[in-house]
């Protein structure tokens, strides 16, 4: 994976001693960009130092130059910018840079700023430094990503901005730009995080009854407005009535329009609280914060949010886009392996219709060291696994982006899931949905295969994969005649005809429509 996959310049401001100059060349020598520091350019433009500009034409003319400084780069692209102190203090100019850029400030405590500027000279602003340093902290606290520079080599601060920035994954909506945040313990430190994730108002933190333990209370109690909700916990939950239950509890938190839900848990938890979060007094502010593998890499990204009923699998739903996407990779340590191999699922299907990187990234993690599906993974596993969460996201980010309404590109995403969902319905969910979808992965092989469309190769291929992270093999007694029929109540179908997403090879999905009844009871066959 390369340092950063997309064009967004990098923004290094803070407060003046943070090592914003030095810091921001190292960044833009690692990363092969341009530097501007716009200081340094303004004093070029103006042809005298800014203690000069400061002493003859005032503070508001360096302003106004800064302020054209800003808007000028902030419309370009794959660029290192090194801010003056104060640029992004300005609310247009903080407000600009957010919507074009990464924007990292650097932070340090007061003694080391005194320690730093001491016998500093053209900062003229210097010798007021504890007040402006007072004044301006609310404005740097509601940017969204910090690094400290106290006691650090500026080659370590450096390789903290390009660890955090690897770490910020944009995505462009219908309804505006939001971030993916990947960052390791960031669930248990949230209290520091609260301004700039906008999670100082009313938040309710909907979660289930197994993640309460683990970090609903730690993620509410570090919020200094939360409320904590809960849902029972299993995909047979995931219904209207839960909803119904879930607007209840909003109502007695005094939850209104200027709220937050805050979605933490698996796609059940995700899946139901977004679609409270869409229907809710019309609709409120949702951060997903996913902390499972299935929701970190699928079904915390993309806006889809829906419930279960009788009849099939989310079948009534919404697009609702999160304001945020917040993934501490840590909370992998609290799976049981079945739960990891149900998310690798989902990377292996991402890997199948987009980056056949990510199936050579899941052979080379050491499934061999793993142990029954109730155990937790070892702590090499979830390295690796943290190691690509970010890769297995873009693939998703890269088609909900082109097709956010799941016009046609996006339904490549479904790949397995025709299957899958009938088998889960089938069997009142005690298949977990990445169980079902990897054998759906395989059925979909199969069918590709049976179709002319692949050869036995891919189904060989896909059929590794699932086995090597200890996803089933077969069916078992299942009853394939009642899998089939349920298939009839899928939401992909179109027009009267079932919808398949099938492979003509790794990297080239494609939609099926009308496919005959034999060749599917006969890949089930195939399957028992």
């Amino acid at each position: 994976m390369t340092i950063l996959n997309e064009a967004r310049s990098i923004v290094i401001t803070g407060f003046m001693g943070t090592g914003k100059s030095t810091i921001a060349h190292l960044v833009a020598e690692a990363l092969g960009r341009p530097l501007v520091d716009t200081d340094e350019l303004i004093m070029q433009r103006a042809g005298m130092s800014i203690a000069d500009i400061f002493a003859h034409q005032g503070e508001p003319a360096f302003r106004a130059l800064e302020a054209g400084v800003c808007a000028e780069f902030a419309a370009q692209t794959e660029l290192v910018i090194a801010t003056g102190g104060g640029m992004l203090v300005s609310p247009g100019n903080r407000a600009l840079m957010l919507r074009t850029a990464i924007v990292v400030c650097l932070t340090a405590q007061p003694e080391t700023i005194e320690a730093r500027l001491t016998g500093s000279v053209g900062r003229p602003l210097a010798g007021n430094w504890r007040a402006l340093y007072d004044a301006r902290r609310p404005a740097y606290a509601s940017l969204p990503y910090h690094v400290a520079t106290d006691n650090r080599p500026p080659e370590v601060a450096a390789a903290a901005v390009l660890d955090l920035i690897r770490g910020v994954l944009p995505v462009e909506s219908p309804e505006g730009r939001y971030d993916i945040v990947i960052r390791r313990g960031l669930l248990r430190s949230l209290k520091a995080e609260a301004v700039p994730f906008d999670l100082n108002d009313r938040v309710a933190v909907v979660t289930n009854t197994a993640v309460a333990p683990l970090f609903g209370e730690v993620v509410a109690g570090q919020l200094p407005a939360a409320a904590l909700l809960t849902i029972p916990d299993g995909e047979q939950y995931k219904t209207v009535a839960t909803v119904a239950d879930l607007y209840s509890q909003m109502v007695r938190a005094g939850l209104d329009r200027s709220a937050t839900v805050l979605a933490l848990g698996g796609g059940v938890v995700g899946d139901t609280a977004g679609f409270a979060a869409a229907t809710y007094m019309r609709g409120v502010r949702l951060v997903q914060a996913p902390t499972t593998l299935l929701a970190m890499v699928d079904s915390s990204v993309g806006g889809k949010v829906g419930v279960d009923l009788p009849e099939g699998k989310n079948l009534a739903g919404a697009f609702k886009q999160p304001a945020w996407v917040l993934i501490d990779p840590d909370a992998l340590r609290t799976l049981p392996m079945r739960e990891i191999r149900c998310g690798m699922a989902e990377v292996i299907k991402h890997g199948l219709i987009a980056d056949s990187g990510l199936l050579e990234l899941a052979h080379a993690l050491p499934w061999a060291e793993q142990g029954g599906p109730d155990q937790r993974p070892s702590t090499g596993l979830v390295d690796g696994i943290a190691g690509l969460l970010a890769r297995a996201v873009q693939v998703k980010i890269d088609v909900v982006q082109r097709d956010p309404f799941e016009h046609r590109e996006r339904m490549h995403l479904n790949l397995g899931h025709t299957f899958g969902h009938a088998i889960e319905q089938v069997t009142g969910y005690a298949w977990p949905h990445g169980e079902a979808v990897g054998m759906g992965l395989i059925a979909a092989a199969l069918l590709s295969e049976r179709l002319g469309l692949c050869g036995p190769e891919l189904v060989a291929e896909v059929r590794a994969a699932t086995n090597l992270v200890g996803l089933p093999q077969s069916l078992g007694p299942l009853d394939i005649g009642a899998i089939h029929a349920a298939m009839a109540a899928d939401k992909k179908q179109h027009a009267g005809k079932l919808r398949f997403v099938l492979l003509e090879a790794v990297g080239r999905p494609l939609i099926v429509d009308d496919v005959p009844a034999e060749d599917v009871m006969a890949v089930l066959a195939a399957l028992q």
